[in-house]
């Protein structure tokens, strides 16, 4: 039987700290997928809202003030099972990513030869792009390049100073394939660098649990704090915690939609500033950005399966012997009538992840999106469904609240929080019901042998990560 592995505690009020996740014991509070689709009564519409602040003593929602457009319900019965959808490059997978400073005035082939470079087409590409005044500058420039695994060179970034009437820029070169050609682009870069805040804080905070209340990041910029750095600096190696820090860069700008996310995080040395790890935030074409080392190691999958502090992990999925509580009308001695709620025990599929912990625990999504749909659903009880990018939507079931001013529409951030645990619908006890669905098909978020998107770097992935290494890196 596999082992529990504790999360994180959870520190702030919106933060579920969590590194990896594991099926654990015996179940208690599940039901079966086919009770959970039985659509529940209509509500009126209500037009969608703006993503707004959570008052932090506003009363939560109960279910019949929220409204659920037909438009938004998910219909049609849902496929069992998911294979796995990325093709890995495995040269390029467990790669490495190098970084430097190489020295101005030796012009495009000395830059590469101080990165130990020795490719003739990378060569002319960057002659092509890098300006003639770029020789003429004194100091150094940053730049990055990706190697595969077995030292084949297919990305380089150099990140250009700002010249008079243009702001900084980054040349991208990169082959999609060890015998492509090296395509080339120049990016400006000048409102990520302008926005770019960043914070230190001790890793010894880290590993007891005490993080500084006043620090600049929003409690749901925290919770993507917490799990890469669970994972770079796992627990049983809390007594090398003295001596390193934890520097977070996060976005300071006014934009909502990415104000407070964190760009990069890095472990170092606070005596020589050395950087031990690293995690970067990835935007990627298609699918929801996620955490990623520069080999290409995700942080991703225990965000994704983390909604909610636990006790533990009481159902994964599969076919397993269920337990549903299910409304049964009964006739009185006097002739009358009344409902009563009547246990029955039967083998079907169960389709989420189901976590034990107690009623009114908060419940946050796992990942950016919207609100698609919000309110009472059969056996799901209190349900919301979040829609991420790519075909993806997360379920989060039994609630026994909605959070204040959540509405269908609502864009909503991942850490947030957006309901409350509870035992409403065909439920026997305080949990949460966990669903990750790609087009109608169900993922088991557990099986790690399966590479899903949302937890994978595809090879396209790496060329934003250069930008994001080159953005986030101190200029020299």
């Amino acid at each position: 039987m596999p082992s529990l592995v504790r999360l994180l505690t959870r520190t702030l009020p919106g933060i579920v700290a969590a590194a990896c996740l594991v099926a654990a014991p015996q179940a208690r509070a599940h039901v079966d997928a086919a009770a959970l689709d039985k659509p529940a009564a209509k509500a009126p519409a209500k037009a969608p809202a703006k993503r707004a602040a959570v008052k932090a003593k506003a009363k939560p929602k109960a279910a019949a003030e929220v409204a659920k457009p037909k438009s938004a319900r998910t219909t049609g019965k849902a496929r069992f099972g998911a294979k796995p959808e990325v093709v890995r490059d495995e040269d390029l997978v467990g790669g490495t990513m190098r970084r430097g400073c190489a020295v101005t005035g030796t012009g495009a082939e000395g830059m590469l030869a101080e990165a130990g470079v020795q490719d003739h087409e990378f060569l002319n590409a960057l002659r092509r792009e890098v300006p003639a005044t770029v020789s003429n500058l004194k100091g150094c420039l940053s730049y990055v390049l990706t190697l595969t695994r077995s030292g084949v060179l297919r990305a380089f970034g150099l990140r250009l100073p700002a010249e008079p009437g243009q702001s900084d820029r980054v040349v991208l070169l990169s082959r999609d394939a060890p015998a492509a050609p090296v395509s080339a682009q120049i990016e400006d870069i000048g409102k990520a660098v302008r926005d770019l805040a960043t914070v230190s804080l001790p890793m010894r905070d880290f590993v007891a649990h005490t993080l500084d209340f006043q620090t600049p990041l929003p409690a749901d910029s925290l919770h993507s704090l917490h799990a890469p750095v669970a994972q770079m600096h796992p627990k049983g190696s809390d007594e090398l915690a003295d001596g390193l820090v934890v520097r977070a860069a996060y976005d300071d700008g006014e934009d909502e939609e990415t104000s407070g996310r964190i760009q990069s995080v890095e472990i170092l040395r606070e005596s020589t500033g050395e950087v031990i790890r690293q995690a970067l935030w990835v935007e990627r074409d298609g699918l929801p950005g996620g955490y990623f080392a520069p080999d290409g190691t995700s942080y991703e999958h225990s965000l994704w399966t983390a909604p909610v502090s636990f006790t533990r992990i009481s159902r994964g999925i599969g076919n397993f012997k269920t337990t549903a509580r299910k409304p049964v009308v009964k006739r009185t001695a006097k002739g009358g009538s009344k409902v009563v709620m009547v246990k029955s025990t039967k083998r079907g599929p169960h389709v989420g992840v189901d976590y034990a912990a107690p009623t009114g625990v908060p419940v946050i999504a796992v990942a950016d999106g919207k609100v698609i749909e919000m309110g009472p659903r059969g056996g799901y009880g209190n349900l919301i469904i979040v829609e991420h990018a790519g075909g993806y939507t997360t379920r989060y079931a039994h609630l026994s609240a909605f959070s204040p001013e959540l509405e269908v529409g609502t864009e909503v951030r991942r850490g947030e929080e957006i309901g409350f645990v509870g035992s409403t619908g065909f439920s026997t006890g305080p949990h949460l019901h966990f669903e990750i669905r790609r087009d109608g098909v169900y993922l088991d978020p557990l099986d790690q042998r399966l590479n899903f998107g949302l937890w994978s770097m595809r090879p396209a992935d790496y060329l934003p990560m250069l930008k994001q290494s080159l953005i986030t890196d101190s200029p020299r």
